[in-house]
């Protein structure tokens, strides 16, 4: 972590001033929630400022303690030997800092901040600031109200702000903002990673308890997991009409993609690129046809606490090829018209599939039968009067095509002729 500048703040403000020596309840057990959401991928093109691609905006929020507290916001006590220490940020790459002579460098009111400067200067909305006030009132509560001006030289990247004196009015800083128990206190926009340290005073009754974090709090790029994702291939297409299956991985096993991610399967045509499989959670595609393809992803995750609904990225492309279709046509030539005679004749042609085709034929009681040299088989006859023949080619990796054929099975004529002695009683007696 980069070296700390600390700037001593005295209040301008009118009222009545309050110290936190000898008073200050303070505990370092403050919960913030990081959520990162937006990603500037292509960077940002404002009205006067380029914002770096690949920057991050993360927002910082504090947890109420309990339902029944009052968060005051941010606070910082300016003592040589602080009870309350310094709020910032230190984000070793810089981060985006929006300036001008209206705003006082590093600082703005969070949601009561003019909208008209964000007409002026839509990439005021990636600003790193501390949100210190809001233009809202709580009757009853106690506020330790911000400085109104920072030094020219003030780095909101990475110098710490202490209060100074503090300030005891009805104005309620940040907690008409909470929502679902917690309240934005800050936000930065900057590179893959940063860290920050901050205190939040809340209030309880009459009571002011002053809660942080334990030091300086490190934050990883949030999109880490999905960085440069990779491709396993589960089954390549292996015979025409077959699919093939692709599994995405993390680039390191040891960080795992988020539940709430998004995979988009896109076919890669000529000209354009076509959804073809989306789901949630699943990093397996099933049924893939041949073509080339990438897979997105996206994270899905509104608000889970340290993940993104922006992180993004793609797959290398890869592909997968069919092989050629076995084309096999089979024709009865001639077929049994006498059951004495075995004259049944199948032909065929079969062309196509993976190098070398073997063509075979079976009846139904397993025997086998070869073709002759003019790829026909027969003459053919009927085994226990079943006339079905499996034909069957199959080329070198094992790829098969087959028909069936049934050919005729026509009984056997039989002429018998009997000799029967006849009496006539007066005439000469015959036999047929």
């Amino acid at each position: 972590m980069g070296a700390q500048r600390i700037h001593l703040f005295l209040s301008l403000m009118v009222g009545f001033l309050l110290t936190f020596e000898g008073e200050a309840q303070v505990t370092f057990d403050l919960e913030v929630q990081v959520v990162m959401d937006t990603v500037l991928y292509d960077g940002y093109q404002g009205a006067e400022d380029f914002i770096a691609e690949g920057s991050r905006r993360y927002k910082l929020y504090a947890v109420l303690p309990s339902p029944d507290a009052i968060m005051l916001g941010p606070a910082a006590d300016s003592d040589s030997d602080p009870a309350i220490p310094g709020f910032g940020f230190d984000a070793a790459c810089g981060c985006y800092n929006w300036e001008s002579i209206f705003v006082p460098d590093g600082y703005n009111s969070g949601s009561s901040i003019n909208a008209g400067f964000y007409a002026l200067a839509p990439e005021l909305v990636y600003d790193t600031w501390w949100t210190t006030h809001v233009g809202t009132q709580t009757p009853g509560t106690t506020v330790f109200q911000a400085p109104g001006t920072f030094p020219i030289d003030f780095d909101a990247c990475s110098d710490l702000v202490t209060q100074g004196a503090l300030v005891v009015t009805n104005a309620d800083p940040i907690h008409a903002t909470v929502q679902n128990g917690r309240a934005l206190i800050g936000q930065i926009t900057t590179c893959e990673s940063f860290s920050y340290q901050v205190c939040v005073a809340m209030q309880v009754g009459t009571e002011v308890t002053t809660l942080c974090t334990d030091g300086f709090v490190e934050v990883t790029d949030l999109c880490v997991p999905m960085l440069d994702p990779q491709f396993s291939v589960i089954q390549e297409i292996g015979c025409f009409g077959d699919s093939a299956s692709v599994e995405v991985l993390p680039n390191n096993p040891l960080d795992p993609f988020n539940a709430t991610v998004e995979y988009s399967l896109f076919q890669l045509n000529e000209t354009d690129t076509v959804l073809v499989q989306q789901q949630v959670g699943n990093p397996v595609f099933s049924g893939v046809e041949e073509g080339n393809y990438h897979v997105a992803l996206l994270d899905t995750a509104r608000t889970a606490v340290l993940s993104s609904n922006t992180c993004r990225d793609t797959t290398a492309a890869f592909a997968f090829v069919s092989p050629d279709e076995i084309v096999f046509n089979a024709t009865l030539t001639q077929d049994n018209i006498c059951g004495e005679l075995d004259e049944a004749t199948i032909c065929f042609t079969a062309e196509g599939g993976t190098g070398d085709l073997t063509t075979l034929g079976t009846t139904d009681f397993g025997f086998l039968v070869v073709p002759n040299e003019n790829d026909c088989f027969g003459p053919l006859s009927c085994i226990g009067g079943d006339g079905n023949y499996v034909l069957e080619v199959t080329d070198e990796t094992g790829c098969t095509q087959d028909t069936t054929i049934t050919i005729s099975c026509p009984e056997a004529l039989f002429f018998d002729v009997s000799n029967s002695e006849v009496s006539c009683t007066g005439y000469s007696d015959a036999s047929f």
